[in-house]
């Protein structure tokens, strides 16, 4: 997934994508699934802040 042909705009839609199934991961009490999607999130804000 670090691909640097990602836009600004592709990441962004995918960290809300991600939010969004890391809400329901923690609704389902799915906390370990929860914890690798979370460190995803973390690793393309990183990304973002680097473009």
């Amino acid at each position: 997934m670090k691909n640097p042909m990602h836009s600004f705009d592709d990441i962004q839609t995918m960290i809300e994508c991600l939010i969004d199934e890391l809400h329901m991961l923690v609704e389902d009490g799915a906390y370990e699934e929860a914890q690798l999607v979370n460190l995803e999130i973390k690793e393309l804000e990183e990304m973002l802040s680097s473009i």
